[in-house]
């Protein structure tokens, strides 16, 4: 954590620097074309701890299910409300359908490894339609069938009645995005589940070969925008460098502090360097 921190402050002086270069002497506005350009590099993105133990990934994220009954959706186990009673209607519940044992899925944003799963269950009837559950987790899209999906692990017995439970995942298992809980090899019946959690790390890529532009098409503002020159010109991929061609980003010249231009990357990075293109 020293390490990041004195990482962020040579970052914050390097970022003071370019304002300086990138400000006129005059203090008037500049029509400058920013197109910054990040790159990445092996251990440089930074992941900060709480992603691991405090975040659930699954909370709101999209589901699907091996079937519906009634009006019980597989998103109803990731509303953020744990309550375990079916009138307060915020369980899942799958149809008694014969074939393979029933399954529950959510998308993760991105692939994670998953270090555990969270699962509450049904209490005011059959709990213990929820018992010996296995938890999967996968880059594919097709339905779950046992045995073709890496195990996370499996509950070892029966899930009491409202009760809360944590399954620690295979720390060897291999990242994936999308999580399953299915009943188990013999198991029959509804799957039915009050809430699922999901916690975990993303994966931290290896050095990349190639350079990537991290600002490209990320969302922007401005101190201000003159006409339709919006910020997010700067970022267009288009590093035309005359106003007629509509690839500029402008501000006006407003009272007040220097004007400013901002990116917002998809996550943290420590940055290696940016480059700007001016008008001509």
């Amino acid at each position: 954590m020293a390490n990041i921190q004195k990482d962020l402050m040579s970052y914050s002086k390097k970022t003071d620097s370019i304002q300086k270069q990138l400000h006129d002497k005059d203090s008037k506005t500049e029509t400058v074309k920013i197109l910054s350009r990040f790159f990445k590099e092996k251990s440089r993105k930074v992941v900060t701890a709480a992603v691991s133990s405090e975040e659930n990934l699954a909370l709101k994220r999209p589901t699907t299910q091996s079937s519906t009954m009634w009006d019980y959706a597989a998103s109803r186990a990731v509303d953020g409300n744990k309550a375990t009673s079916f009138s307060q209607s915020s369980c899942s519940h799958t149809n008694d359908d014969p074939g393979e044992p029933n399954w529950w899925r959510v998308q993760l944003d991105r692939p994670y490894r998953v270090q555990k799963v969270i699962v509450t269950n049904r209490k005011d009837c059959c709990a213990d339609r929820l018992d010996y559950f296995i938890v999967g987790l996968t880059n594919s899209t097709e339905d779950p069938v046992i045995g073709t999906y890496p195990l996370c692990g499996q509950y070892p017995s029966t899930v009491a009645p409202g009760a809360t439970v944590t399954l620690n995942c295979d720390p060897d298992i291999s990242a994936g995005q999308y999580v399953i809980v299915q009943q188990p090899s013999n198991g029959t019946g509804w799957l039915t589940l009050c809430e699922v959690e999901v916690y975990g790390e993303p994966v931290v890529k290896a050095a990349v070969s190639s350079e990537e532009n991290l600002a490209l098409k990320r969302p922007t503002t401005q101190s201000s925008t003159m006409w339709d020159y919006a910020a997010s010109r700067a970022v267009d991929g288009n590093k035309a460098t005359s106003f007629s061609q509509s690839s500029c980003s402008h501000t006006n010249d407003d009272p007040g502090g220097p004007n400013w231009w901002r990116v917002k990357l998809d996550r943290p990075y420590r940055v290696r360097k940016v480059t700007v293109t001016n008008r001509l």
